[in-house]
């Protein structure tokens, strides 16, 4: 399974609890103290306002399914092409 970092523009509390609940490993930006310019396990990114909570965690959950942690390496998926 892959973990997730949201960051602080996508931080809704509402999807992050949601993405908990259903097992997925969520941390957050707060959570991580990160800083710019390091590697990382993967990168989801989607516009805001785009889509509703339902509609990121059901492409957020696809991803997961489809792509191992190590798929996710220091990758970068748009959440609108799932």
């Amino acid at each position: 399974m892959i973990r997730l970092y949201i960051d602080e523009d996508a931080m809704d509390q509402d999807l992050v609890r949601a993405l908990r609940v259903r097992g997925m490993d969520v941390i957050t930006v707060l959570d991580a103290n990160m800083t710019e310019r390091k590697s990382h396990a993967g990168i989801i990114l989607a516009r805001q306002q785009q889509y509703s909570i339902g509609e990121q965690m059901q492409r957020i959950l696809r991803i997961s399914a489809e792509r191992t942690s190590a798929a996710m390496k220091n990758r970068i998926e748009f959440l609108s092409a799932w």
